[in-house]
């Protein structure tokens, strides 16, 4: 019940369950028979608008609305490598054709690519080299989760109730 009122991101207070107390944390919500987006395996391509010297908070916010005019502009793969035809700085991320698993990305990259669909491009990212756009070319979701069995949703209501009881 506690999770229920919760946004991804958020904190229960202490919660008192027949183990003892929890705080929980909310990290995302789905379907509970979807795979984990962090299984699906992605074809990533990738768009850099390089810093050409050390940036100030000015030179950031500037390149961060240029990117999302190049991101407006990028709304297939087919574009991303038009653009790295002409100026080299767009291209596959990893082997030309090669499909990697979410989870195994950078943690903050993983996170965003997991909800990205095919030819959609991400949000633009500052990085050390300059701000970053990747976009998935090719996904292979996870296999859906099976429903729970009469048994199990049986099981869970027992020890719901036997938690109330204490």
């Amino acid at each position: 019940e506690a999770m229920k009122q919760l946004s991804p991101g958020q904190i229960t207070p202490p919660v008192r369950t027949q183990s003892g107390y929890h705080i929980l944390l909310l990290r995302a919500k789905g379907s509970v028979l979807a795979g984990d987006p962090m299984e699906a395996e992605v074809h990533l391509k990738n768009v850099l608008i390089p810093f050409t010297k050390q940036p100030t908070k000015e030179d950031v916010e500037r390149l961060m609305a240029e990117a999302r005019q190049v991101r407006a502009g990028l709304t297939s793969c087919a574009a991303v490598d038009e653009r790295g035809h002409k100026d080299g700085l767009s291209g596959d991320l990893g082997k030309p054709g090669e499909m990697m698993k979410v989870a195994s990305l950078p943690r903050g990259l993983g996170q965003l690519v997991a909800q990205l669909q095919v030819n959609e491009m991400s949000q633009p990212v500052p990085t050390d080299q300059g701000i970053m756009m990747f976009m998935v070319c090719a996904r292979k979701d996870p296999p859906k989760r099976k429903p729970p069995t009469k048994e199990q949703v049986a099981n869970q209501i027992y020890m719901e109730r036997l938690d109330m009881q204490q």
